[in-house]
């Protein structure tokens, strides 16, 4: 009888489970791999509903950069230019100093007639760290310098030059994640619309509501409301207006 078996039941169960993890893991490891490798084929031979197929398929698994950039050259050439800008957007989300992904959403929107869309530079600064990293940072420089305060008047010491310099420090760090942060709240609301056509903008959520303006394709859009299948937008020329939820789509997905 196996020693391990009969001594430890539960270490050997818990490694059962472990390797049955492991084991599906590798599994799905393989299938992304696999399915992305065909994506390319497919695309090289001219296949691009395949390509786009294989390529989402990918996406179930694991979203990169890489595969959002592989989606949009195959939408593009597919004719579907409006989709390929969300791809792109999301890849710039992802790896958001890709110049290679830069230039291709910058061309791509100048060829719909939108601005070439050239990111801010709060845009670029908030980039370089993740919401949860900024968060971390704001909360550690609050407190930091709140309990330095607090000593000082507890103890009723003057300030130190190195206890003012921490404080400065602390203050600067704030300034710094405060506009980062609320970079990414405003960002959990915007979109891009990928329907081919332009779509009207309603004063109301209905289709038989006055028209208020037009949203153009690949035109990225701020969420202002939403109302069963409807969403009330401002676009980028500041027209606003209500227009169905699927001639849209989020640029962040479950991440902001």
């Amino acid at each position: 009888m196996n020693p391990l078996q009969s001594n430890h039941p539960l270490c050997f169960l818990l490694m059962i489970r472990m390797l049955a993890v492991l084991a599906f893991l590798s599994l799905q490891g393989l299938a992304q791999a696999e399915n992305f490798q065909n994506g390319i084929k497919a695309y090289e031979k001219g296949k691009f509903d395949a390509a786009i197929r294989f390529f989402e398929q990918s996406g179930n698994e694991k979203e990169t950069a890489a595969l959002r950039h592989n989606l949009a050259l195959s939408f593009y050439q597919n004719g579907q230019p409006a989709e390929a800008i969300w791809q792109l957007e999301r890849a710039l989300h992802i790896e958001p100093r890709n110049k290679e992904y830069q230039f291709k959403h910058s061309a791509l929107r100048q060829q719909l007639g939108l601005t070439p869309g050239e990111p801010t530079l709060l845009e670029t600064a908030a980039t370089l760290l993740s919401p949860a990293q900024w968060a971390w940072l704001a909360t550690a420089a609050f407190w930091s310098g709140l309990a330095i305060w607090i000593l000082q008047l507890t103890c009723k010491k003057k300030s130190t030059l190195g206890s003012k310099a921490v404080q400065i420090l602390c203050l600067l760090l704030l300034v710094c994640a405060l506009p980062a942060l609320e970079h990414y709240r405003v960002g959990a609301r915007k979109a891009v619309l990928i329907s081919p056509d332009s779509v009207e903008l309603r004063a109301a959520p209905a289709e038989a509501a006055p028209q208020t303006g037009l949203a153009r394709p690949g035109e990225r859009l701020r969420i202002l409301d939403n109302h069963g299948d409807y969403a009330e937008v401002e676009t980028e020329g500041a027209a606003s207006g209500w227009i169905p939820k699927n001639t849209f789509r989020n640029t962040w997905i479950g991440d902001a």
